[in-house]
């Protein structure tokens, strides 16, 4: 029964026609059921509420005939809730129920002025699901009565006769306990026949009471009847879980098992009849497919396509499927209706298919619950094939290609399949899940010039449902409406943005992936702010991921995010004029928590710069306890890396008299090491800085002070985040740091290892405390952090190849090779991008000379950074080959430059040490 349901026949969403109902299907003036034992005196309130429920009251009879008798009374407090209580509404099932009415009236200063005869009935049928395809033959009568005033107390009785013949006889039910009013009395009672095996369970993933029912023996009747007063109103919050229902209910139900449940719809899904010639047609031109992945799916795209859906739900047909014969005639049908023709086309094919009942509003949690038919309002396919489930939805859209490529809209979902082997419920997981959700933006912008035409080329990709749901939106869209679209997003950061080319679409049908490219240009890619020069990028594939907390306080859990779980990553690449000369070692940050994961790497060397971001969803439950470190997680996400490169006056480069440079590169790193802390000083001295914050200040200036070779003041700093964070990792990985610049190497893998321990398995501590156990001579143990650090850096392409070839020249160290397909693939990748060549050196793929052949392409700042590296990397390449005399060569060459805040700069100077050479 609903409360204020209808004020008008159209009213929002909702549209509803009026019809007739048969006489014998409703009844005005109802005599109490017999059966009933209605609450004679109604309990008083004293409370102010707009709106008090002085009594609910629902009881039901499971006999030959299945009743339902309710009684509402509500007290009316305030002008601005009569409306609502004048206007009443209940809900019948037409084809197989009978609804009758009691009581209609209101109680005022102790009199009953009864309203039954005079209130406006209409019966109204909901037609706001038909754009859908959705038709239930629900009927609702709309009572509006007359003169209700502040201070009224509403009374309203009822009773509904009949169950869904498709149930068999067997009986399932439920009642909310919980009301969204304070409520002085709540009774619910259950009367059934001695001798019926009812099972009910008080059903609330809540932590409030559950109240004990009261067992006696009624005549013939067993009654079970739960009782309480002076119940408060449930409050909800933003954001629950759809799955976690925090209002109490108490369900019934005569099915015992899952089993049962599915045994009993497997009994629906019976064919009757002959297939059509039609459809035999349809599989003998399948089974002419020799790959049966292709017949699967040609059998799921045909009913996708060819049977519109719409739902015709009255009776029976509110859970038993149309035979696949008059689904086929009629060329439509609901969830139910197009699996099973799907199911009999498969079967026809010799394909094991099942059909498969979920709940797409519950999804999971049923494992709390009775079993119930009722659990559940959506049909699909299960196919087994080569030793795997494939979860097939026929009401999608024009699914094809790779039958492991579709997407997958029910990942995670608890479904019930109803097959024989059947005995509980099952979990949709899709082995490759990752492989078909992925979500990948990379934009490409070429500066030639400040204050000149710039260009970028931004490439979306898209697999599985993503894919589709572009497919499909592409195909409805007009294509200048689509150019729009496209444009939106960055017309609104790049001033004067046009389009210089139409967008391509490569759709890719087989595997299910779809791309966008477009490119654009404008002269203000990069906008000059006082003297610095800041070009703005932003991961807008990431946006509306993460669920923000309104508050910290929470009763209930919170869902973080509502897709299922998913990786989402997005990569810019930058070349700046070629004037420009940053010098920015490359930093790779992670936040990580229950719920989630981000990744941010960004690096910035000579005129180019580059900054990847990976978000992975990982649970989407946040527990009341755990809502301010969510919400904390969150923010360090979001304020983990500024969304722009900055370039600033003295970042670019005056050649002055005989082209010279103003400065070599290691006088320009120190001078912005000693900027970098003096402006951290700054914020630390200001007090501002608490906390996390605090902690992370002192890291910074504690890296600076390690690259100018100041290692007292780099560790006290150290100890200082430790002692403002003793939880925080990353305050242990800096003073891992310092002691490895200082050559401590036992005490920064001890410091390593706490962060590790502390949650924070990154990349960054596995590589690092690699580097330590490297230079401690534990090399097995190196070369398994190693691999650790190539395993966790998802997102940071760039470091899992510098990780690749400290763990080659180590594996090498320990006597061992490379193992042949490893060989392979490295040297195939030879001449890729820098330091693929000197990974080959490593694999036999490249000699020395070619190496620095290929930095020989580099200019500027560029080349003479990424020939520190290659010069430390040579060195160990001589190291392995016994000859000393070299590896000195190239381990002094690596730190003449003096990028100092290279780790081949500081490793080379351990290397020179180990081998009795000052550095």
């Amino acid at each position: 029964m609903q409360v204020n349901a209808l004020a008008q026949s159209n009213q929002g969403d909702e549209v509803f026609k009026e019809v007739r109902v048969a006489a014998e299907k409703f009844e005005r003036r109802a005599e109490l059921p017999q059966w009933a034992d209605p609450v004679k005196t109604i309990p008083d309130s004293t409370s102010k509420a707009p709106v008090v429920l002085r009594l609910a009251d629902t009881q039901f009879l499971v006999a030959d005939r299945e009743s339902m008798f309710v009684q509402r009374v509500w007290l009316v407090n305030e002008p601005s809730a009569v409306a609502s209580l004048g206007h009443l509404s209940l809900d019948f099932q037409s084809g197989y129920q009978q609804a009758k009415l009691h009581r209609l009236g209101v109680w005022r200063n102790g009199v009953y002025l009864d309203q039954l005869m005079s209130a406006k009935i209409r019966f109204l049928q909901r037609e706001d699901r038909l754009d859908a395809g959705i038709y239930n033959g629900n009927i609702t009568a709309s009572i509006l009565m007359e003169d209700v005033r502040v201070g009224d107390s509403v009374e309203f009785a009822y009773s509904v006769e009949g169950a869904n013949p498709v149930l068999g006889g067997r009986y399932v039910n439920w009642a909310s306990w919980d009301q969204g009013l304070p409520t002085e009395l709540r009774r619910v009672t259950l009367n059934h026949a001695i001798g019926r095996a009812i099972r009910w369970k008080f059903v609330s993933d809540s932590n409030r009471d559950v109240t004990e029912p009261v067992l006696s023996t009624v005549g013939s009747l067993q009654r079970v009847q739960w009782q309480h007063r002076n119940m408060s109103a449930l409050n909800f919050e933003p954001y629950i879980p759809i799955f976690f229902q925090p209002d109490r209910h108490i369900q019934f139900s005569e099915f015992a098992t899952w089993s049962d449940v599915s045994n009993w719809a497997s009994a629906l899904f019976v064919r009757n009849s002959e297939l059509s010639p039609e459809i035999q047609t349809l599989v003998q031109k399948l089974k002419a497919e020799p790959d049966v992945d292709k017949r699967i799916v040609g059998a799921l795209t045909w009913v996708q396509t060819e049977i519109r859906y719409f739902s015709v739900s009255l009776g029976e047909s509110s859970h038993r499927p149309s035979q696949p014969a008059q689904t086929l005639t009629r060329r439509y049908g609901d969830c139910k209706d197009k699996s099973f023709l799907l199911l009999e086309i498969l079967r026809e094919l010799g394909i094991k298919a099942d059909p498969v009942l979920l709940s797409q509003q519950m999804q999971k949690g049923f494992a709390k619950a009775l079993p119930s038919p009722y659990s559940f309002d959506h049909a699909i396919v299960r196919v087994s094939h080569n030793n795997r489930s494939y979860f097939l939805d026929p009401t999608l859209q024009s699914q094809t290609g790779r039958l492991d490529a579709l997407g997958q809209p029910y990942e995670g979902f608890e479904v019930l399949v109803a097959a024989n082997e059947t005995n509980g419920l099952t979990t949709v997981r899709s082995p490759n899940f990752a492989e078909i959700s992925r979500d990948e933006l990379n934009e490409k912008v070429v500066v030639p010039k400040f204050g000149e035409l710039g260009t970028i080329e931004v490439k979306h990709t898209w697999s599985g449902l993503g894919a589709e749901a572009r497919r499909q939106f592409f195909a409805r869209v007009p294509r200048n409406d689509l150019e729009k679209m496209l444009l939106e997003p960055y017309e609104s950061r790049y001033p004067g943005l046009t389009r210089l080319s139409p967008s391509v679409i490569n759709d890719d049908l087989i595997n299910n992936v779809l791309t966008v490219t477009s490119t654009y240009g404008s002269p203000k890619l990069v906008v000059q702010m006082g003297t610095d020069w800041v070009l703005r990028y932003s991961p807008t594939n990431f946006q509306q991921m993460l669920t923000r907390a309104p508050a910290a306080q929470r009763v209930y859990p919170m869902l973080a995010f509502g897709a299922p779980p998913h990786t989402r990553s997005f990569n810019i690449e930058v070349d700046f004029p070629s004037n420009v000369a940053v010098v920015t070692d490359p930093q790779t940050r992670t936040v990580k928590d229950r719920r989630f994961e981000y990744v941010s790497s960004v690096a910035f060397r000579g005129n180019r710069a580059s900054a990847t971001a990976r978000l992975a969803l990982i649970d989407p439950i946040v527990e009341p306890k755990d809502t301010p470190a969510y919400i904390e997680a969150v923010r360090r996400a979001n304020e983990l890396s500024v969304p722009a490169f900055v370039v600033r006056r003295d970042e670019i480069k005056s050649t002055g008299l005989f082209g010279l440079a103003a400065k070599d590169i290691g006088a320009t790193i120190k001078g912005r090491l000693e900027e970098r802390i003096k402006l951290v000083s700054t914020s630390i001295e200001s007090g501002k800085l608490k906390g996390d914050d605090l902690a992370e200040a002192y890291c910074d200036r504690a890296d600076a002070q390690s690259d100018l070779g100041q290692p007292a003041q780099a560790l006290q700093d150290a100890q200082n985040a430790i002692k403002t964070a003793p939880n925080l990792p990353l305050a242990y990985a800096c003073r891992g740091s310092a002691y490895f610049v200082q050559g401590d190497f036992a005490r920064s893998i001890a410091d390593y290892s706490r962060a590790i321990t502390l949650g924070d398995v990154s990349f960054n501590n596995y590589y690092r405390r690699g580097h330590s156990r490297f230079y401690a001579n534990q090399l097995n143990a190196a070369q398994d952090d190693f691999a650790k650090a190539i395993q966790a850096s998802e997102g940071d392409a760039e470091g899992a190849l510098y990780a690749q070839l400290w763990s080659a020249w180590t594996l090498q160290r320990l006597g061992q090779t490379l193992p042949p397909a490893e060989v392979q693939r490295i040297n195939s990748q030879r001449n890729g991008a820098w330091p693929r060549p000197a990974i080959a050196l490593f694999a036999g793929g490249m000699t020395v000379e070619q190496v620095l052949a290929f930095l020989e392409r580099k200019r500027g700042d560029e080349k003479d950074m990424a020939l520190v590296e290659a010069h430390f990397y040579i060195g160990q390449h001589f190291m392995i080959k016994g000859d000393k005399e070299k590896a000195i060569e190239y381990f002094r060459k690596a730190r003449e430059k003096q990028v100092t805040i290279y780790i081949e700069h500081v490793a080379a100077g351990h290397e020179l040490k180990a081998l009795g050479i000052a550095p």
